[in-house]
């Protein structure tokens, strides 16, 4: 024990071990700030739509003429489109993650496409459904974000059961070449440490609780599909009682 105490008390040891907690805590702070950042910015931009809002139905009762008040009211049906960017699927915290992904899309003229049944995750703990879906949507956006050709830049979303399991599928086009290392995508850019993070992350988490990841690059689109069995729930647990 007192040699023990001797290592940790160290000054060469207690400083690798600072260096060490630096080197994963920064890019989790890091992720924070952007975090904060992002959700601020959403919060100025849907108070900018409401300020216009207000203004623009102020003037279309000033307007007589109907072709005009016509096209007031397309800007207007245009403008509250954001508010359809709210997700409800049933799991809070994928409603969270995936709301905010579809509003960055909407930002960067992504076209976003969802189809989630949310209640097949309950299964999950919340950081790990925020961080799995946080890390392949952000890989999604900025892949779209590659496309030079406005038409094709979209994200799809898929979360279904796929015979007891939650198939969970994240799909969109890129523009260049992709090479695949050992199954994963190997990053171009120069902070390659960070990036692998990301995609690290998502098969670490599927492989926690018992599933499968798979990456595909073929003709322009990346697809990432990951299969997670759901645990089968016994009586107990479901709170049914046999009379």
């Amino acid at each position: 024990m007192s040699l023990y105490l001797y290592y940790m008390f160290r000054p060469d040891f207690m400083q690798a071990m600072m260096v060490m907690t630096a080197v994963f805590l920064l890019p989790l702070r890091r992720q924070l700030q952007e975090q904060y950042e992002f959700s601020k910015e959403n919060i100025d931009i849907i108070n900018q739509k409401c300020h216009d809002l207000k203004h623009q139905i102020a003037a279309l009762r000033l307007v007589r003429d109907r072709r005009e008040q016509d096209a007031g009211l397309e800007e207007i049906e245009r403008s509250v489109l954001i508010y359809d960017a709210v997700s409800k699927t049933g799991n809070e915290v994928l409603d969270t993650v995936l709301t905010e992904k579809s509003l960055l899309c909407e930002r960067a003229h992504i076209s976003w496409t969802c189809m989630a049944q949310g209640k097949l995750l309950d299964f999950m703990s919340p950081v790990d459904i925020y961080t799995l879906f946080g890390n392949a949507l952000d890989n999604a956006v900025e892949g779209s974000c590659t496309v030079r050709d406005m038409a094709r830049r979209s994200v799809a979303v898929t979360v279904l059961n796929r015979h007891g399991a939650a198939f969970i599928q994240i799909e969109n086009y890129f523009d260049g070449a992709l090479t695949m290392e050992n199954g994963l995508p190997h990053t171009t850019k120069a902070d390659e440490r960070s990036h692998g993070f990301g995609i690290k992350s998502i098969q670490s988490i599927t492989e926690r609780y018992g599933g499968t990841m798979n990456i595909s690059t073929e003709d322009g689109i990346f697809l990432l599909s990951v299969l997670i069995p759901i645990p089968v729930r016994s009586e107990a647990d479901c709170g049914t009682h046999l009379v």
